[in-house]
């Protein structure tokens, strides 16, 4: 086929998708399970870059677009789980850290969903955002992020 029209394809597809997104009030940064379109014209290898673009898990092959916005809770943690990313990224800027630096994470909160909540994404802290340790105490001065409607505080200290 011919690679313009199918990059054009792609790019409807997508910014169709964002648009149906921004209706909904869906931020990019949660991942949705699927994004339904006429994926005739669109080879294979376009697809990732749909999913990427739009954080969705699949695509449907249908002749209508559609956007699935049905957040499971599975969805719904892994969108916290970006933002926070981005909250913890913006904070190690805003201390001017370099990549390398190490850092402890203090969360100012000790109740188990909290702690569940960061211990299971202890990996990706460590490898996107140089999180050494994780440490959880009350009274924590610093920036706050929103987990199912609950302010939590956290700060960031250089190891």
């Amino acid at each position: 086929g011919n690679v313009l029209s199918a990059m054009e394809k792609v790019r409807s597809a997508v910014s169709e998708g964002l648009q149906m997104r921004a209706d909904a009030k869906i931020k990019v940064r949660q991942p949705l399970a699927s994004f339904s379109l006429p994926l005739k014209g669109i080879p294979e290898e376009y697809h990732s870059f749909i999913l990427e673009e739009l954080n969705v898990k699949k695509l449907k092959d249908v002749d209508q677009y559609s956007l699935d916005t049905e957040i499971n809770d599975e969805l719904r943690k892994e969108g916290q789980e970006r933002e926070f990313l981005r909250a913890i990224q913006q904070k190690r800027k805003k201390m001017g850290l370099s990549p390398e630096d190490r850092v402890t994470l203090v969360v100012g909160d000790t109740t188990g969903v909290v702690s569940d909540f960061f211990n299971a994404f202890k990996k990706e802290l460590s490898r996107v955002a140089g999180v050494e340790e994780l440490r959880f105490e009350e009274g924590v001065e610093g920036e706050t992020f929103l987990l199912d409607e609950k302010t939590i505080p956290f700060t960031l200290v250089v190891n």
